[in-house]
């Protein structure tokens, strides 16, 4: 899911060249790459259940889910309804669609592995990514509670939260300096072999995971004084 550009274009490309059937969906169905089968989702609208569905149907089936879609603007202004576009894609399009795919696998009875891209970002609160990291954080407690729900119901359902750190990808601003800028080939590497492995939290890549750990241990009286 968000598979016509970035990250999502890059991982469904992984896939197939691992011998995998992918079935890829995005808002922009004309900018989707080679797939077995294709789909217009957009995961804001009340009709997307029903068209992943459509889709899995259509490939046979479906072992694994990913989502990437996402959106980040940049809101100086704090614009209410650009935040509002964030926290709606990010959050709730998050929230619709990987309970969707957490139901198939429940009602199918089959193992199944839930994967989204989450981000750092969701990990504290940064000034000027206000609905951004917000949104974040919610997908991964959104996660976390899944798999408890999974484990505790005696579900075969894996779960993975991705965490990236920034990534050269068109969510950037154009020509704005970000730190420890990583190449999205090279992210997507790391984040499939995370998918292979079937991990909880994968933070990427290991420069990040310590920068996420650190800053972590900050208390607000500090975080707030910190510009990113």
């Amino acid at each position: 899911m968000g598979a016509s550009s970035g990250l999502g274009a890059e991982l469904a490309r992984l896939f197939q060249e691992a011998g995998h059937e992918v079935g890829c969906a995005a808002r922009s169905i004309e900018k989707i790459g080679p797939c077995k089968a294709k789909a217009l989702i957009d995961v804001t609208a009340p009709d997307a259940p029903a068209k992943l569905h459509a889709l899995v149907d259509e490939l046979g089936g479906m072992d694994v889910y990913v989502h990437v879609s996402g959106i980040g603007y940049d809101n100086p202004e704090l614009s209410i309804e650009r935040e509002l576009q964030i926290i709606e894609t990010n959050a709730l399009g998050l929230a619709r669609l990987t309970a969707t795919a957490f139901n198939y696998f429940k009602m199918s009875n089959r193992r199944g592995h839930i994967v989204a891209i989450t981000s750092v970002a969701g990990t504290k609160g940064i000034g000027g990514m206000e609905a951004y990291s917000a949104s974040k954080r919610f997908g991964s407690t959104y996660l976390q509670a899944l798999r408890q729900r999974a484990v505790t119901s005696g579900l075969k359902i894996d779960i993975t939260d991705i965490r990236p750190g920034w990534t050269q990808t068109p969510l950037l601003k154009s020509g704005e300096r970000y730190p420890l800028l990583m190449n999205p080939k090279r992210v997507c590497r790391k984040i499939f072999r995370a998918i292979n492995r079937r991990k909880r939290t994968a933070v990427i890549d290991r420069r990040w995971a310590v920068l996420v750990a650190l800053w972590r241990l900050l208390p607000d009286s500090l975080w707030r004084h910190v510009k990113i």
